[in-house]
């Protein structure tokens, strides 16, 4: 599918990811699921992520632990995981009434597979086909340090 594209993680890389909804189409918040992993929603918003004052609106105290989260409408959120669990997983909009959109895949994960850093930081955007994702922000300290949730 054009726009997949498949991030290869070290085994125990803390990935973030900022999940950013700019389709014009769609008026339902976007269930976005990952496979395989469980996540911490570090926090949510509605306009355009800010990568400069956003991050200080994180939830390292008890965010919420999901395998599905709910990106509002002209909304964002952000997620963290540790790629702790081998195999290749999918994420993708749980939502059947947006498959007509080509929004059933947004990203493969490969676990397990060497890679020169041991943090990953992505933005990926919600258009009416799923783009690359790319390196967004700083790298942020580890979801093992969030006051022992993992």
């Amino acid at each position: 599918m054009r726009g997949t594209k498949l991030h290869r993680l070290k085994f125990g890389t803390t990935v973030q990811l900022v999940l950013q909804d700019t389709n014009i189409f769609v008026t339902e918040n976007h269930p976005i699921h990952l496979h395989g992993y469980s996540f911490f929603i570090l926090v949510e918003g509605f306009g355009n992520f800010n990568p400069r004052t956003d991050p200080a609106k994180f939830n390292f105290v008890d965010p919420p632990h999901r395998n599905t989260v709910g990106v509002p409408v002209g909304g964002w959120a952000v997620i963290r995981f540790v790629a702790d669990n081998p195999g290749t997983w999918l994420m993708h909009c749980d939502s059947n009434n947006h498959s007509w959109l080509s929004k059933k895949l947004y990203g493969k994960f490969s676990t397990g597979v060497i890679c020169k850093s041991s943090k990953v930081s992505l933005k990926v955007f919600m258009y009416d086909m799923p783009p690359r994702s790319s390196i967004l922000a700083p790298r942020l300290e580890s979801s093992r340090r969030l006051s022992g949730l993992i």
